[in-house]
């Protein structure tokens, strides 16, 4: 805390001053938040705090209103598009909805909103996962990230490099290219990897 943190927060009952950002965040998923508490906490100096208020049920719509306009992308994002998310998806951090989307072939419904969330890699998960549909895709197609745009090729790949790491890709592609065992067209996806160290190894290869 600062001291400037410990004065905002002398407005908020005791019981929620002397929670830590975490416990803050768990607290909003109730319903029940008093709108006091939520005013207050709309107000944070923490971007993570205002991104759960945007996600919490409790949040009126005024406040929705001042947040949709947040600095902050993630804040935003969380008042307009992901508080549309069923509650088992809205409180995942953005590293828990890519470990759940490559887990699992998610509900259109869920996959229309987690494709215009702020964070690339959520965007990113969307574009591989196996449900996602053509009118989705030809969004993602054109997306603003390069990772995101690489995502779509990805779907293309074998089904063991899709889950390779950044190393056992180029391993793979040297092993290969060595032995002449590859298809020109799968290179040809890796030469477009958000990973400059395997579009490097691709450009390296002899094929």
């Amino acid at each position: 805390w600062d001291l400037s943190t410990a004065t905002r927060d002398r407005g908020l009952p005791k019981i929620w001053r002397f929670m830590d950002q975490q416990e803050k965040i768990e607290g909003l998923k109730s319903s029940d938040v008093s709108s006091e508490i939520i005013d207050q906490l709309a107000r944070s100096e923490d971007w993570t705090v205002r991104q759960a208020v945007g996600w919490s049920p409790s949040t009126s719509e005024s406040i929705l209103e001042k947040l949709s306009s947040d600095e902050d992308e993630g804040v935003s994002k969380a008042a307009t598009i992901e508080r549309l998310l069923p509650m088992d998806w809205r409180f995942l951090s953005s590293g828990e909805k890519v470990d759940r989307l490559q887990e699992e072939e998610a509900e259109l419904a869920i996959l229309e909103i987690l494709a215009k969330v702020w964070d690339s890699d959520v965007r990113k998960a969307v574009a591989v996962n196996p449900a996602t549909p053509e009118h989705l895709l030809a969004i993602l197609r054109v997306d603003d990230d390069e990772s995101v745009k690489f995502g779509v090729k990805q779907r293309d790949l074998p089904n063991a490099l899709k889950i390779y790491d950044e190393d056992e890709t180029m391993e793979w592609i040297r092993c290969g290219t060595c032995e002449g065992q590859h298809d020109k067209d799968i290179l040809d996806i890796l030469s477009y990897s958000d990973s400059w160290r395997i579009r490097q190894t691709v450009a390296q290869s002899p094929i």
